[in-house]
């Protein structure tokens, strides 16, 4: 949200956009830094802290509290300028923004050297009174002129010399500077606390961490010893030794293929339910089953699968009429239904024939047994039916009303 109307305010621009020297954009952002608290007490407002401005094209457009804005605590300050740019290397200067210029652009009021560079200083015209310079100033951008006495004028005295003193570098005193990328050799210690490090995350290997940077990737890593996990694991091929269902191109599956040991053959007009958990959540394609025996005689539009939530609600089906009397072996029927990892899904088969046919089931438990269903409630029921004398999916399903079934094969991708 904007400023309140009683603050000043100065808008910053690229102008030309910030390029490369053979014209390429340069890619990334600006971060413009105030003061860590500045209030400005007429308005009743509190501000500081960073903006970060993205570069399109190498263009930006920023409006910013203007640095001598009418009633501000502190004063005296400057924002600092950092460009953290992805094809060019990162650089900070420092701006002040007078709120006697309402905008300007960034290369006029930039210093592209520190030391040594030429640039504008924006000055607000009520300072100044209406003086002019001594006519026999001159105006120089080096340091190490020499000085010229100049004429008396309500700006300038007759006795006062201008020029400026060599100027002294921060390598020729032995000192680190306060802007630019320097090297530095030797061990550096802090005795009294840990540096505070800009919040950036490293992008180098040999970049400092910040301590919520480290803490944020290690509160989501389990240690090598001990440790809980929630939510489900999901893997490509397999975990602790078991072949899991990414090996054969599917998301989740009732149990592993190689678990079957006979087949069953489903009752007419009963709905049977066959529960799966994916470890992801994903859109289905298709689901896959097996008939080991085909039926005989399919009642036209009366023989179905489909996808249940758990709570009952028919996800998606799909008529299955022809696969019932085709030549035994995998089926792979489409159907979309959106699923969220570590949910419990049933699939869902239904077939009405002559002779209905018989489906992959896992184990060597019988149709009903307990031990396939150990220790659950019939809501709850991994394989179970669901009625008698249905000729479709009923939607919704009513999972109370399950009961012990066989535990049949399906798969989804």
């Amino acid at each position: 949200m904007p400023l309140p109307a009683g603050v000043e305010t100065v808008t910053v621009t690229s102008g030309e956009p910030l390029v490369l020297p053979d014209g390429t954009w340069m890619q990334g952002k600006l971060l413009f830094t105030g003061p860590d608290l500045v209030t400005i007490g007429q308005d009743d407002v509190v501000l500081g802290g960073t903006i970060e401005v993205p570069l399109v094209d190498g263009e930006f457009s920023v409006t910013l509290c203007a640095t001598d804005a009418t009633g501000m605590s502190p004063t005296g300050w400057t924002y600092t300028v950092r460009a953290v740019l992805a094809n060019a290397p990162n650089w900070t200067r420092y701006i002040t923004l007078p709120k006697a210029s309402a905008s300007v652009k960034l290369a006029d009021i930039l210093v592209p050297d520190p030391v040594a560079g030429e640039f504008t200083v924006l000055v607000d015209p009520s300072t100044i009174g209406g003086s002019t310079p001594a006519s026999t100033v001159v105006s120089e951008t080096s340091y190490g002129q020499s000085a010229a006495v100049g004429v008396a004028t309500p700006y300038a005295r007759a006795d006062h010399t201008h020029g400026t003193p060599a100027a002294s570098t921060p390598a020729s005193i032995g000192a680190l500077a306060t802007v630019g990328d320097q090297t530095f050799t030797g061990e550096l210690a802090f005795v009294d606390r840990i540096p505070v490090v800009p919040a950036f995350d490293p992008a180098f290997d040999n970049q400092l961490s910040r301590k919520a940077y480290v803490d944020g990737r290690v509160n989501t890593r389990l240690p090598l010893a001990g440790g809980a996990m929630t939510g489900p694991l999901r893997s490509t091929s397999a975990v602790f030794g078991q072949v899991h269902p990414a090996r054969h191109g599917l998301k989740a599956w009732t149990w592993p293929p190689t678990e079957g040991s006979t087949a069953a053959t489903a009752t007419s007009g009963t709905l049977f339910l066959a529960e799966f958990t994916p470890a992801e959540s994903f859109t289905t394609s298709f689901l896959h089953w097996h008939v080991s025996v085909t039926g005989v005689t399919a009642t036209a539009g009366q023989n179905w699968v489909g996808i249940y939530a758990a709570d009952g609600t028919l996800l998606a089906s799909a008529g299955v009429d022809a696969d019932v009397t085709s030549a035994a072996g995998a089926r792979k029927t489409a159907l979309a239904a959106a699923l969220t990892a570590g949910q419990s899904y049933w699939a869902a088969f239904l077939f009405n024939a002559a002779t209905a046919p018989q489906l992959a089931r896992g184990g060597t438990a019988t149709a009903g047994s307990s031990l396939t269903n150990i220790n659950l409630t019939a809501s709850t029921l991994r394989f179970a039916s669901n009625g008698t004398s249905r000729t479709a999916l009923p939607s919704p399903l009513v999972p109370a009303s399950n009961v012990a079934g066989s535990a049949y094969f399906a798969a989804v991708e």
